[in-house]
């Protein structure tokens, strides 16, 4: 009978951690994955495989190949092709995850910090690109982005991708989906940001300039995403129809330009005493020319309200 709970996922067969890993960790397990990825049509026979790979050995090649078989290759009657873990394989050496370590140095933005006005930089490295600013010491964004997309890409061509990725990532983020694994996320809001390290893990919620942020965790992947309430509204119709309102296109100005967005002096949280105010909200306001448009947050994060009113300090 099937299970009645439709959100239930099966698992047919797990592989150990340690085994998967001791499966890839050989050259010619590696070329197999890679012709199979290189091939125009697939599935592949036996022959066409092994005189890709350039193995004379039919009886070694077929060693390594079943230790990849089930896993990371699907075999069939008409041959073999990649599952899905062996194209994970393949894209992360194709993008340079375990293989490249590149660097850039700090480059001129061609924006100016929003809180102290000053220029912004941009640097790569240790596989994450950062926007500060080198006056006020106040970073604007900080994310992981993977090395080949460094490759063939001038410092304008970069920041533009780089920007549109972030967009992207919390874009997921927002609709509660693990930008990494695909998995469903558990969000909270964060007031209390001195717990958190200065290790990473929890991206925008270590800087200490952030008093409120909503962290986003996956307990599969054990990915964890901090950001600014604000981060949230840059995919929000809302808000990028009170910018076109205003003769403007959210979507193309460069999110560390917007004081909403990347600061919290913008976020209000209400009806919170403690905890045992239920519902609390949580409020972010956009100034932009005479007008503020004020965005009100539910406890799941989805916008309950927008209000727009006559321009008001903030």
């Amino acid at each position: 009978m099937a299970d009645s709970d439709s959100t239930r996922t099966e698992v047919d067969r797990r592989v150990a951690p340690a085994d998967a890993f001791g499966a890839i960790a050989n050259e010619t397990r590696l070329a197999i994955l890679r012709a199979l990825w290189e091939a125009p049509e697939r599935p592949v026979s036996f022959s066409e495989l092994r005189a890709s790979v350039g193995m004379r050995d039919s009886a070694q090649f077929n060693y390594h190949l079943r230790q990849l078989t089930d896993h990371f290759v699907r075999k069939t009657d008409e041959g073999y092709s990649l599952r899905a873990a062996g194209k994970g394989v393949v894209r992360a050496l194709v993008v340079g995850t375990f293989t490249e370590d590149p660097r850039r140095d700090p480059f001129p933005v061609g924006s100016d910090c929003v809180h102290c006005g000053e220029p912004l930089h941009a640097h790569y490295a240790d596989e994450s690109l950062t926007v500060d600013c080198t006056a006020c010491e106040r970073v604007h964004s900080r994310h992981p982005f993977p090395p080949g997309g460094l490759f063939g890409r001038d410092d304008d061509a970069l920041l533009d991708a780089y920007e549109r990725w972030v967009r992207g990532q919390y874009a997921l983020v927002a609709a509660g989906i693990c930008p990494v694994c695909g998995s469903e996320l558990r969000t909270e809001l964060v007031t209390d940001t001195d717990r958190f390290s200065e290790d990473g893990t929890a991206s925008a919620c270590r800087f200490p300039e952030y008093d409120t942020v909503v962290l986003a965790t996956c307990d599969r992947c054990i990915r964890r995403v901090g950001a600014t309430v604000g981060m949230r509204l840059l995919s929000a119709s809302a808000v990028a129809e009170f910018y076109r309102d205003h003769g403007l296109d959210l979507a193309t100005i460069p999110y560390w330009e917007l004081p909403w967005a990347v600061s919290d002096r913008h976020t209000t949280v209400l009806n919170d005493d403690g905890g045992t105010t239920d519902p609390w909200r949580v409020c972010v306001t956009i100034p932009l020319d005479d007008e503020v448009l004020r965005v009100t947050l539910d406890r799941d994060f989805d916008i309950v309200s927008t209000d727009r009113l006559g321009q008001e300090p903030v």
